[in-house]
């Protein structure tokens, strides 16, 4: 998939598949609710992307991209993600979990970063990897102007995780 497959709104994931020996391995997060000017998170429904459609200066997004892997990889594998905030505006900030480090172990495919996960994941196991977004949140800045005035913030944008695996066998 590539940026041109995003729901047209604020930070929206793409999933990509990738085989170790055959396992699959998704990008997805916790569909988000709005109610009474709070967003929170129903962590009852996994979804591909969200959309935030009112973004509030000096509050939290809840944001919790999360990697599935199946377990049906024969071969042990090393977890990369790939993450494209190039549209992101500077008011809002994010860290990477601490489970996470800077790599240059492979390439960029989609012009992000990429992080490689701490442990090496054993074969035939099937994993979640939770908290890729340290605290599972985005910080708005109180100079962040909504997308209706006239800034350099004005339209969409997104953030975007991409998730490999990488057989070690």
């Amino acid at each position: 998939m590539n940026r041109s497959d995003r729901k047209n709104g604020f930070l929206s994931y793409n999933n990509l598949l990738r085989a170790a020996a055959f396992s699959e391995i998704a990008v997805k997060e916790h569909k988000v609710v709005y109610d009474n000017g709070v967003y929170s998170l129903d962590t009852s429904k996994a979804v591909s992307s969200n959309e935030y459609s009112i973004v509030v200066p000096g509050t939290k997004l809840p944001k919790d991209p999360f990697v599935t892997i199946d377990g049906n990889s024969d071969t042990s594998g090393v977890v990369y993600i790939e993450v494209n905030d190039d549209g992101l505006p500077d008011e809002i900030t994010y860290s990477i979990s601490s489970d996470w480090t800077l790599s240059d172990d492979i390439a960029p495919m989609h012009g992000g970063r990429i992080y490689k996960y701490k442990n090496v994941l054993p074969a035939h196991t099937e994993t979640l990897i939770e908290h890729i977004i340290k605290d599972d949140e985005l910080a708005v800045s109180e100079n962040f102007r909504d997308k209706s005035n006239k800034t350099k913030n004005s339209g969409s944008f997104s953030m975007v995780f991409y998730a490999y695996m990488i057989q070690t066998d």
